[in-house]
């Protein structure tokens, strides 16, 4: 988050900021009239009037269990693309066949559209990483891949 959007939060007397916290409970008929929370320092439940919620996520990346695996920037987030991709995806990491895209990336948008977007484009990275590699994954009697590998013999063989 900049700067910038910060000093407007805190300097806002219509916005109220509860760290540490988890939200238990939107409650409402037609729209959001209360919101439940706890206080995950404290344990205090709290329940309020309220009309409109904000949730920050993504600020913090959850990449800890990738540590050594993949390259990590100094905040956390998972470099991809250029010289850090194992290929030419801009979502491509250091470990060959593992992808990253959305908040948890870094140098990414952190917008809710903008990860949406390049899930939906890495999959064709994805579905070709497996094609190239298909060969090298062991395959399970009568499974999809062990089809493939077949119609790929059979065909190869009928070229030859």
């Amino acid at each position: 988050m900049s700067q910038y959007l910060i000093s407007r939060i805190e300097n806002s007397s219509h916005i109220t900021v509860y760290t540490e916290s988890e939200i238990v409970a939107l409650d409402g008929d037609r729209s959001l009239e209360r919101v439940s929370w706890i206080n995950l320092s404290t344990g205090e439940r709290t329940v309020k009037d309220l009309s409109a919620v904000f949730v920050m996520i993504g600020a913090e990346p959850n990449t800890g269990w990738l540590f050594g695996t993949v390259r990590l920037d100094k905040k956390g987030f998972i470099r991809t693309g250029g010289a850090d991709g194992f290929d030419q995806s801009p979502y491509a990491t250091t470990m060959p066949g593992i992808f990253a895209v959305g908040d948890v990336r870094a140098n990414s948008v952190k917008r809710v559209a903008s990860a949406v977007g390049e899930g939906s484009v890495v999959v064709s990275d994805i579905h070709r990483y497996l094609a190239d590699h298909r060969n090298r994954l062991s395959a399970r009697p009568n499974s999809t891949l062990a089809a493939l590998r077949s119609v790929d013999a059979a065909t190869s063989g009928a070229n030859t």
